[in-house]
């Protein structure tokens, strides 16, 4: 039997072999590798380290789900594709792209690319299948980590050096969730672990990709280090300190007397220059959003100003933002984050992406500090509000009380 058999497949071999010689044509087989669903565990080179994140993966009905997560964040990508041995997907509200080959069923290689910077700025990676870790195995740790430090970034700087506020929050026996809020926003929500007296956190939104390390001793965070893509890398260090407060955010910029911001121009979504004269804004109140698509602490905003708009329009909010972006491209950023957050009030564009230009359009405060700023005006066309930075929902209690201070300001304002 099996000599019968041996027979059979060398005549196969020997009659496709002879046919592809008389024919002078190749038989292709294409080779389809799946991705297996699951948990998977990508690791983005980032030169000086590697920094990891996490991604869900499914299929069903022969649709493709490639689901990011940070902490209680979660990201759903876009465009997952699967073509032969390679998948593509793209990130959802920022300008960037993943292009792997898979090389089995659970292991992925290729590269990222950030179009927000350039077409040039690519990131290798690799990925697992099944390491529902971010950079150790879930373990056990007798270390505490209070709830609140003290951070100062670029301590040994006094040009550089600015602080921060560290929330950190045990998940489980090694797995820490926290940020980092800063007197201009939050460093989003991290995620990481604490092994021995290591503590490393990470984060990837689509656009930023952040890396934190530092070594624990007694009430202290020394040694650590900062990574933001390939370039950036900044030192830090922490101390327990419950008390510890950063400048308000709504006396960080102040108005600049005897200017008047109705009459700043700025640019509508057909390239006409256009006035806040123009846009009917007597009698209302509004607010005046400083952003960029490219900020992430601005998108965290957007997304909270939608909730507000939809809330108080009908009682008489209105919401105008101003974006600066990149050049030539600034209108087409703009439409595709109102487009992906599903804003509903105007943006309009300001100018290049630069503090500098933005200083220069809104002379009626002193300085931008920081992307976002939102300037508050009363039904009069007074300016009683001035908030710089936001935190996102990645600080916690920080935003859930911003938020319920700032609806209950809007409902004074209108009632006004």
């Amino acid at each position: 039997m099996m000599q019968k058999l041996l027979i059979l497949v060398l005549v196969v071999f020997y009659s496709c072999t002879d046919s592809t010689v008389k024919t002078g044509k190749t038989i292709n087989i294409e080779v389809k590798l799946e991705m297996k669903p699951g948990v998977w565990r990508l690791l983005l080179d980032i030169e000086k380290d590697k920094l990891p994140f996490n991604f869900e993966y499914s299929t069903k009905d022969g649709k493709n789900t490639i689901t990011i997560t940070n902490a209680e964040e979660r990201i759903e990508a876009i465009n997952v594709v699967q073509k032969g041995d390679s998948v593509y997907f793209e990130t959802p509200v920022f300008p960037s792209k993943f292009f792997g080959k898979i090389i089995s069923p659970t292991e992925l290689s290729g590269y990222w690319i950030n179009y927000g910077k350039s077409p040039e700025y690519r990131l290798n990676f690799t990925a697992q299948h099944g390491e529902d870790f971010r950079f150790e195995k879930h373990g056990k740790t007798e270390l505490d980590l209070p709830k609140k430090w003290e951070v100062h970034f670029s301590p040994n700087s006094k040009k550089d050096t600015y602080n921060a506020i560290g929330l950190f929050t045990f998940k489980s026996p090694n797995i820490v969730y926290g940020t980092f809020a800063t007197e201009t926003g939050d460093y989003r929500f991290l995620e990481g672990n604490l092994v021995e007296n290591q503590l490393n956190l990470s984060c990837f939104d689509g656009s930023h990709a952040f890396l934190f390390k530092a070594t624990l001793k007694g009430n202290k965070l020394l040694d650590g280090m900062f990574y933001s893509g390939k370039h950036w890398e900044e030192p830090w260090e922490a101390i327990v300190n419950p008390e510890f407060q950063l400048n308000d955010p709504d006396l960080i910029t102040k108005v600049v007397k005897g200017e008047k911001w109705q009459k700043i121009k700025v640019r509508d979504s057909d390239e006409n220059q256009v006035s806040f004269e123009d846009m009917s804004l007597d009698n209302k109140v509004t607010i005046i959003q400083i952003l960029g698509s490219w900020c992430p602490n601005c998108i965290d905003e957007s997304r909270y100003y939608t909730s507000l708009y939809d809330k108080f329009h009908d009682d008489g909010l209105e919401i105008i933002g101003v974006a600066f972006e990149k050049k030539d491209v600034g209108l087409i950023n703009i439409e595709r984050i109102k487009k992906r957050i599903g804003i509903p009030y105007e943006i309009y564009l300001g100018g290049d992406k630069s503090k500098v230009v933005a200083d220069s359009l809104f002379t009626i405060v002193d300085n931008i500090s920081s992307f976002p700023t939102s300037i508050i005006i009363d039904k009069k066309g007074n300016i009683r509000r001035i908030h710089t930075g936001f935190y996102g929902p990645g600080t916690g209690e920080y935003y859930t009380e911003y938020v319920s201070e700032m609806d209950a300001f809007i409902v004074e304002l209108i009632e006004e």
